[in-house]
């Protein structure tokens, strides 16, 4: 568990932040200007540390909110914090700190997490010119990460960060009744129905295999918002739309035999 901390007192935040944190993203500004610039559409070398930055804390400037008064010094704001505290015993003031337990971010072996983020410095989209599907952006910019977060415990902050969760094993979906896989995501999937050329009607059980890379993720996660949007609205429409066209066009006998 990790502890998200808000602060009851200090000056207001700017205007349209909803996070303080300290020294706000200039340090992230500074990366970007040292890093080399890559190429369109392409991941700039420098997101690791980027990351690695936005998760680090500031908190031993403050004692982790208990010396109230080097938090306020430090330019500390009222609100909601960017950075949480981790587990541990703390004497804080309950009259200027509030703090709310939420779990940590767990990311599997075979998944990773695309970080949808609230804060940061303006968006400035990466993806290049040829992806027509919504924008990401450098970490430490507010949309859609460029790099996704691999197998590991982060302690990020659920209030300003949205991580979807994105299998990157092979995942297998079934379009029949009563067959889910333990991932869940096809369990809103039934067999196809169709007619043949003279009206006969086939209820087809399907099978397939999906993969999503990992350095493919924030992309799918920009065109379809979720793993179950990609599943429940995209694939249930292509496929079920692609074997309605082709067994109308086929004689019943011809299907039966070719199945």
């Amino acid at each position: 568990m990790i502890g998200v901390v808000t602060t009851l007192d200090g000056d207001p935040l700017p205007a349209g932040d909803i996070a303080s944190r300290l020294g706000g993203f200039k340090d992230i500004e500074a990366i970007e200007k040292e890093a080399p610039r890559p190429g369109a559409g392409e991941p700039s070398p420098a997101n690791s540390q980027l990351i690695e930055t936005i998760l680090g804390s500031k908190n031993e400037q403050h004692k982790s909110y208990q010396d109230f008064q080097a938090f306020l010094d430090k330019g500390g704001k009222i609100g909601l914090q960017h950075d949480p505290l981790l587990y541990g015993a703390y004497n804080l003031n309950p009259f200027l700190v509030r703090v709310e337990q939420v779990p940590m971010l767990v990311i599997e072996q075979g998944q990773v997490a695309v970080i949808k983020s609230y804060v940061g410095l303006p968006t400035e989209d990466t993806s290049g010119a040829e992806f027509k599907f919504g924008s990401l952006v450098k970490p430490g910019h507010r949309g859609i990460w460029e790099e996704p977060l691999r197998t590991g415990k982060y302690p990020i902050n659920p209030r300003i960060y949205q991580a979807e969760i994105v299998p990157t094993a092979i995942l297998k979906l079934d379009w029949s009744k009563g067959v889910t896989g333990a991932h869940g995501l096809d369990a809103r999937l039934e067999p196809i129905v169709a007619k043949s050329r003279e009206g006969f009607i086939f209820t087809l059980d399907l099978q397939v295999l999906i993969h999503v890379p990992d350095t493919k993720a924030p992309r799918v996660i920009s065109m379809v918002g979720s793993m179950l949007n990609l599943v429940n609205e995209v694939l249930q429409a292509a496929l079920g739309n692609l074997f309605r066209n082709k067994l109308g066009n086929m004689e019943a006998v011809t299907f039966i035999q070719s199945r």
